[in-house]
Formats: C-alpha cells, sequence, structure tokens
C-alpha cells in the first residue's frame, strides 16, 4: 500500500464517521473532523517566503547592468504559477538623480508600471527605499532635503500601489540604500559616536516614510542598533513603531552577520533581535538575505541559518542569488513535524507561516438563516506569524452561489511561528448565521483567508493555502472543509455512488459544481473544470504554472532537431494538428528561404546511398505566395551540385494533409532533412516519422509534445524556486537585457485559447492544456450535456498529460463500437482498460458513448482517476 493510500485510509474513516455526505439520525449535532497534514510539500503562500530579485524600473536609467536582476517586464504570462515563490525584491535605484530635487515624471510611470506588472503576477513586492550608488567604489552623499523629495515622490506612487508592496527597506543613505558609509549612517554611529545630524535624519526619514504610506506597509531597517533607537524615539506612535521591522543583509553569514551586529555586543544584540515583537505581541517583520561569496570566517554551514530563522521570526529571505551552495548539499535527518530534506527545502517551506488546519467542528446540516457554529484549531509549522492581518470567511458553495461569511474577532497574525510559537490556535466563532438566499442542496465548506484588500480578494494567488493534504481549491482560493445540505435532508445520491462520491471528497477533487444534484446531468464546463482542479492537485500547482513549465520544456528543440528563425511550438487551438501542440513557422516574405525547423547531424546521422521515407501532418495558416518546401540536403552534395529534389506543399489557408516524401541520399554524410517556407507564409506541422527503407522501427519521430513534468530536485516538488526560475528564463532567452530579443522569445509563449461562447479561464487553460479542444468552429459549448465519450477523452487527456503510460490500450470489443466517435475510440478503450470507466453493460461490453454522464458518475470517474494515479 503507498503512503498516500494509507493516509487516505485515515481521511476516509474521518470522513466517513463524520457523515459529510450522508444523512443521519442526528444530521444537526455537530462533528468533529481531523484534517490530514501535510508536512512535507513546499507550495507558494502570500506574503512569505523566498522572494525573486527583480528590477521594476527599466535599465536605460542607469549606468552599468546588474546581472543578479531580471529587468522589466521581469514575470512572463503564467510564471508566477510555476514558482514556489509570491514576493518579488527590488532596489529603486537613484543613481542619476542625486544633483536632481525632483524626479522626472518618466521615472514614476515606470515604477507605477512595474507595481502594476507586480500585481499581473500575482505577487506582492519589497522595495529598497532608493539607492543613489549600487558600489563601494561610488560613496555619495545627498542632502536630506533632495532625498526627503524624492522619498515623497516615490511614496506617492507606492501609496497608490500600496496593496501589492509587502514593505519598504528604508534605503537612502549608503551605497545599496544599506545605511553605512554615508554621513547620516556611519559604523562610528552604531559604536556610539555622537551624531546628531545622522540621528535626527534617521528619524525624520523614517517617520516621512511612514507618514506617506498606508499602515499595511512594513518599513523595515538594516542594523539593530539603528531600529533599537527608533523604536525610542518619541516622535513615532505606537502604531508606528509596529510597522517597523528589521532586514539582516549578512544572514547566518559569519558571527556577527557580515557586520550586522557589532563587537564585543554580538550576543546581546542578537538577543535583542530574537525578543522583538509587537505591542500587540504579534511577530515583526524580518527577512534579508547573505552574501555567499564574501569571507565567511568558516562560520556559514547547513544549520545556523535554521536556528536564526527560528529566532529571528524570518518572514523572508532573498531567493535568487543569496544561497550558499552548502544549503542545497545539507541533508537534514527528519525530526519532530519537519521531514527529511535539505536546509535549502526547509527554508523554502518554513520560511515565513506555515498554517495547518487540525481539526474543525461543524454541523453538516442547516437551514438558511439560522445559527451555524463553527470552530476550529489551527496550527503554525513556519517561523513567523502573518505579518498583515487579513479577514478569515466560512464559505458555503454549491458551484453556482457562493457565499462568504466573516468570522469576526479573528486575528491570524496572533498565530505566532518559531520561537514565539504558542500553538495550536482556537477559531470560535459562535452564532453564525447561515446565509439566508441559499436554495437547498449540498454545499462546500470551505475557509478562506484572502488578502485584506477588497481589490485582490478575488485572486486565489492572494490567499493563503493551508499545509493540509487535498483540501486546497487553486480556482477558487479557499480550503475546503467538507459539505454541508442546506434546507433538504435528502442528498439525492444512489447508494451505490456514496462510497465513491465520500472518496471524491475525501482525496480533495470533489467540486462544488458536481457536489450536488447527483443525478443531474453533467455540463461541458463543469466536468472540464473538474479535470484542472485535478490536475492541479496532482501538481502542487495552477493550470498556469503547468502550461508555463510545459512551455519551458517545449522551448529546446527535441534531440536531433532544430527550430529555426521564429518557429515555436504551439498549444494554439487554431494552429495545432494533433495533441495539445504543433510546430509552426512563419514568414513575412521578406526572405525567400525561411527554415522551420532542420534535423542536426549530431544528433541525427543519416548515410549516405540509404533511401529514406519522411511522413508529417501539415495544416496550412497562412497560404503561401510562393510554396512551401521540403527536401535532404548536404553542403558536401551542394559543392558537387548534386541535389536531391525536393517537395512542395501549396494550398489555401486552413487546409491540412499528409506530407510523403521518399528520397535516396548521396554519398555524402552530412545530410539534414528540413523543411522551409520560400515567401511569405505561415505552416503548422506535426507527427514528423523518418525512416530508412527496410527497417521496422522509424529513425526519428518529433511529436512536438510536452513532456511530462518532472518534480524539482531543489524543491521535492514540481514548482520551481525563484533562483530556477530566474536561471531557466535567462537561459531561454526570456529574461536578459536585450529587449527585442525577450520580445521575440516571449512571443512563443502560450496564450490561452479563446472560444467564442466562454471567457472561463479554466475552460481556456483546459484547451491550452490539451484536455479538450471544443466543439469545433472556436466553440466549447460550456452548458451541453456531457457525453460519456467527452468524458472518456478528458480523462485520458490528463493521464497523456501526466506522461502515464498511453500506449494504445488493448482493443476492447464494445458491442456498440460503431457508435463511439473515431476521435474518442482510443481515450474509451484507455480509461475501460485502467479501470476508470465502466461500461453500462449488466452482460455485455456496451459503452453508451453519446448517453449523458451524471454528477454521481463524474465524482466516481475523477476518483477512480485519482486513485490510479496515487497507485503508479
Amino acid at each position: 500500500m503507498s503512503k498516500r493510500i494509507s493516509i487516505l485510509v485515515i481521511a476516509l474513516s474521518v470522513f466517513l464517521s463524520s457523515s459529510c455526505l450522508a444523512v443521519t439520525a442526528d444530521p444537526v449535532a455537530a462533528k468533529t473532523v481531523t484534517y490530514t497534514p501535510d508536512y512535507e510539500t513546499i507550495f507558494p503562500n502570500p506574503e512569505r517566503g523566498l522572494c525573486k530579485y527583480v528590477d521594476i524600473l527599466s535599465p536605460e536609467f542607469f549606468p552599468g547592468s546588474s546581472l543578479l536582476m531580471a529587468y522589466r517586464p521581469y514575470m512572463t504570462q503564467g510564471s508566477a504559477g510555476a514558482v514556489t515563490s509570491r514576493i518579488m525584491h527590488s532596489y529603486i535605484r537613484l543613481d542619476n538623480y542625486a544633483d536632481s530635487p525632483q524626479l522626472p515624471q518618466s521615472f514614476l510611470d515606470d515604477l507605477d508600471k512595474g507595481l502594476a506588472e507586480v500585481r499581473r503576477a500575482g505577487m506582492k513586492i519589497i522595495l529598497r527605499g532608493g539607492a543613489y550608488s549600487m558600489s563601494m567604489d561610488w560613496l555619495v552623499d545627498v542632502p536630506l532635503d533632495t532625498i526627503m523629495s524624492h522619498m515623497r515622490q516615490i511614496n506617492k506612487v507606492i501609496a497608490a500601489n500600496a496593496d501589492v508592496v509587502l514593505a519598504i527597506e528604508a534605503g537612502f543613505f549608503g551605497p545599496w540604500g544599506e545605511w553605512h558609509d554615508n554621513r547620516y549612517s556611519t559604523y562610528e554611529d552604531r559604536l556610539g559616536a555622537p551624531n546628531p545630524e545622522g540621528e535626527s535624519a534617521r528619524a525624520t526619514l523614517v517617520k516621512g516614510i511612514l507618514e506617506t504610506t498606508p499602515d499595511n506597509i512594513k518599513v523595515v531597517i538594516r542594523y539593530p542598533d539603528y531600529l533599537e533607537e527608533l523604536l525610542e524615539n518619541n516622535i513615532f506612535t505606537q502604531s508606528e513603531k509596529n510597522r517597523l521591522g528589521m532586514h539582516n543583509d549578512g544572514i547566518a553569514q559569519s558571527d556577527h552577520n557580515g557586520g550586522t551586529y557589532i563587537p564585543p555586543n554580538i550576543q546581546a544584540g542578537k538577543k535583542n533581535v530574537y525578543e522583538l515583537t509587537t505591542s500587540d505581541g504579534f511577530n515583526r517583520y524580518y527577512g534579508g538575505e547573505t552574501d555567499p561569496n564574501l569571507a565567511t570566517e568558516g562560520y556559514l554551514d547547513g544549520y545556523k541559518v535554521l536556528d536564526d530563522s527560528y529566532n529571528t521570526n524570518m518572514t523572508e529571505y532573498n531567493g535568487s542569488w543569496s544561497i550558499p551552495e552548502i544549503w542545497y548539499t545539507t541533508n537534514l535527518p527528519a525530526s519532530g513535524n519537519d521531514p527529511a530534506e535539505t536546509t535549502y527545502q526547509r527554508l523554502l517551506r518554513k520560511t515565513g507561516y506555515r498554517l495547518r488546519l487540525v481539526n474543525a467542528t461543524f454541523s453538516n446540516f442547516a437551514n438558511p438563516s439560522e445559527v451555524f457554529d463553527f470552530s476550529a484549531v489551527i496550527d503554525n509549522d513556519g517561523y513567523a506569524g502573518p505579518i498583515n492581518s487579513r479577514p478569515v470567511y466560512l464559505v458555503f458553495d454549491n458551484g453556482n452561489i457562493r457565499r462568504n461569511v466573516q468570522l469576526n474577532g479573528v486575528e491570524v497574525r496572533s498565530w505566532l511561528g518559531g520561537d514565539n510559537y504558542a500553538g495550536p490556535y482556537n477559531i470560535e466563532a459562535k452564532d453564525i448565521q447561515v446565509p439566508a438566499d441559499l436554495a437547498p442542496g449540498n454545499y462546500t465548506l470551505a475557509l478562506w483567508l484572502p488578502d485584506s484588500t477588497k481589490s485582490l480578494q478575488s485572486r486565489p494567488e492572494y490567499s493563503i493555502r493551508l499545509a493540509n493534504k487535498y483540501m486546497w481549491d487553486a480556482q477558487k482560493g479557499y480550503n475546503k472543509l467538507g459539505t454541508v445540505t442546506i434546507g433538504a435532508t435528502v442528498t439525492g445520491m444512489s447508494s451505490w455512488a456514496e462510497e465513491g462520491i465520500t472518496s471524491a471528497v475525501a482525496y480533495g477533487i470533489a467540486t462544488p459544481d458536481l457536489l450536488n444534484k447527483y443525478t443531474s446531468t453533467t455540463t461541458r464546463a463543469e466536468f472540464c473544470k473538474a479535470a484542472v482542479h485535478l490536475l492541479e492537485q496532482y501538481y502542487n500547482m495552477p493550470a498556469e504554472g503547468i502550461i508555463y513549465k510545459q512551455d519551458l520544456l517545449t522551448f529546446p528543440p527535441q534531440q536531433g532537431c532544430a527550430f529555426l528563425d521564429t518557429s515555436h511550438v504551439s498549444a494554439n487551438l487554431d494552429e495545432r494538428i494533433e495533441g495539445s501542440r504543433s510546430l509552426v513557422g512563419r514568414s513575412d516574405g521578406s526572405s525567400d528561404w525561411y527554415p522551420i525547423l532542420s534535423t542536426n547531424t549530431e544528433e541525427l546521422a543519416f548515410t549516405g546511398g540509404k533511401t529514406y521515407e519522411v511522413r508529417f501532418k501539415y495544416k496550412i495558416l497562412e497560404a503561401p505566395d510562393k510554396h512551401f518546401y521540403s527536401t535532404f540536403s548536404s553542403i558536401k552534395a551542394d559543392v558537387d551540385k548534386q541535389w536531391i529534389p525536393g517537395v512542395s506543399i501549396t494550398g489555401k489557408s486552413g487546409e491540412t494533409g499528409e506530407f510523403t516524401m521518399t528520397r535516396t541520399l548521396g554519398p555524402y554524410d552530412d545530410y539534414i532533412f528540413y523543411v522551409s517556407i520560400e515567401g511569405r507564409g505561415a505552416l503548422s506541422i506535426d507527427g514528423i516519422i523518418i525512416t530508412e527503407k527496410g527497417a521496422t522501427t522509424p529513425l526519428a519521430k518529433f511529436d512536438f509534445e510536452a513532456p511530462a513534468l518532472q518534480k524539482e530536485p531543489s524543491t521535492g516538488t514540481y514548482p520551481l524556486s525563484a533562483k530556477e526560475l530566474t536561471d531557466i528564463e535567462q537561459h531561454l532567452g526570456l529574461q536578459g537585457l536585450n529587449a527585442d530579443e525577450i520580445a521575440k522569445a516571449r512571443s512563443k509563449l502560450t496564450v490561452l485559447p479563446s472560444f467564442s461562447d466562454t471567457s472561463d479561464p479554466v475552460i481556456r487553460a483546459a484547451a491550452a492544456l490539451g484536455i479538450t479542444s471544443g466543439t469545433g468552429n472556436s466553440t466549447f459549448s460550456p452548458d451541453a450535456p456531457l457525453t460519456r465519450e467527452q468524458a472518456a477523452t478528458m480523462l485520458a487527456n490528463v493521464l497523456k498529460i501526466i506522461g502515464v503510460n498511453t500506449a494504445p490500450p488493448n482493443g476492447v470489443a464494445w458491442t456498440d463500437a460503431n457508435s463511439i466517435s473515431s476521435w474518442a475510440k482510443t481515450s474509451v478503450d484507455m480509461v475501460y482498460d485502467y479501470k476508470i470507466m465502466k461500461g453500462t453493460g449488466s452482460t455485455s461490453l456496451v459503452f453508451s458513448p453519446s448517453t449523458a454522464f451524471t454528477h454521481e458518475q463524474s465524482l466516481l470517474t475523477l476518483n477512480n482517476l485519482w486513485k490510479y494515479l496515487d497507485e503508479k
């Protein structure tokens, strides 16, 4: 029995004993459900974790360049869904403005555009308030009046975008804005030498930052002695003092943390930082980085950073370039709730909060407008509590109706972590009123912890995911608790379906759309969205992240071939021929010869004198003004003027066909095969098969499908770390310093397909993933009844995406085989072979392909698919 199966047995016993679905003799009595913890999975959450370094401003403003940061546009579409981070960090560089009292409007506009990009990506950002120099070779003292003027201009933009700004590092003083080697912040200050000008300037700057930004933005100070100085200064209100925190740019680097603490008071300084809390007793903001390239005096190892993170209640850490190699290679043993993992993985998992639901107590039955008591126990396995307050809601959702009931008096910041841990913590919410407008039926009950800003509450990426198995809904942004029957006491569920549906609920793959009116017909939209939800749970990523990782994997050509010029693998419905992706080439006619694809001699060698057959399918996207052309070519043969005649493809836009060419090669060893556009036109190709005459197996196959995603070694799960994402994007040209090259590379990324009859992003993502291709003519028919063969096809496509062995299954002798559509036959046989779907006949093999599929049948097949994957 697999580990996940054994966990399911426990979860099933909980759900069955609590009768979340079935009616009992006493349905009103509250029951306690214990939830399965997830102590291992690394996943993103808002306002915590390892951050991705970017440069939020355009590079032309600055002399030189910094290769540590990727320039704007710094997050490609979908990339945020593929990374374990929800935080960015950027300097606001003021290199060119030390002598200018006013910043140009173009600078401020660019900052505003950058913050809009942060919001688009579903991230929050930490900003270094201002840096007039990025080098110790250029020390500049800027007048305080100029600094304050710049700060007010910048903060006006920040205040207008406060929903996506997590913290401001005070900055402005010294190189990197790091509060050293500057008239207002000297080393002698920190040793106790009098510097009234500096002390006054520090207080003036920080007071100004606090007064010009909203309360949700933390203001963090580089050195603990300066932080202590500010906390003791009576010009600040207690509310302002509670916003102050610390950034340590030498975490666990040396005994004194890269100069953060001053000898001989190092231990006393650390103790003061460890004991820092707000006046309310909540964790203060603490974050920073380590420079692995600086001398560490033999101090840096794979263990001290864990103690430091625990004691300081670390909320964020530089995840882009500040990772010492030893953190990747130090293997930590399992201890307490922590699994065996590397230092790096533990930091990814536990930096900031990691909230876990222990149990919840509620009734499985209620009537509209009546009192509904709810209580829960929550724990925190992370190093810190949430830094900002946010609302907590109990959600009633049946797929068509969703009502959010706020739990008053719940303060998430009180759920402390690290050395301040005092859990587990109780949520008591008595006398909640069930919304009066809930129609009778079954509702998913969920716990929703969205952002405090109303404008972000519709964005799932800004909601807190709990560290429990089978609870998170990436589409809804909430954590599923179970089901509640409103009004009616009859579930409408067939007795034979009860066990499977209960299992689907326990696995977390049951969606609100399907968990009601069990014998009613499933729509195409309901099933398609449920299939995407299952895939999201399997990969521990939202659909946009899965698509983006597929894009990264299809950027490099398959072994044996090369993509030339602007050719790219496309998931566009109008461009692909079969499967989920095809290779597309376009020419604007500026060149007479425009290659789409070529084999390469290093990985695919042809033998001179042999005969080869080439086959592929094609679709003309834009009719050529000349023709498309394919042949074998050899440089050595060209010298001897021994050319092999090729084959032309012509036709009208939209025409499809199959290309076949057989040729005997000359006596040369450098032949390649290529497909090109001569003149203007666009062509899609797929399923290339090259076979040597007489051979039983092809020499090469190119299908352009995305390979199955693999878990990342560094994270132990499918999402990438911030550093990995940056490295891969720079390698593929998706990040860099050349805006034209970036734009060219990004134009090859998947754009979600569009349908004329639905704009639902989940359905569009399903089309991009290859779960569905719609019903033709750019339609999806979302409200049409789902047929059994359509369900089988979607399920089989999920298997293909995951990379389960999808070789043609054993043929099934259906008695109604002639009724099964040709496009569905392989899928129908596959899901039957894998025991995911059954036939409809009791004594004979009948599939009934056109019969409508019900909600309970949909839940059973999704449950069977999940169990099949779990066993694999």
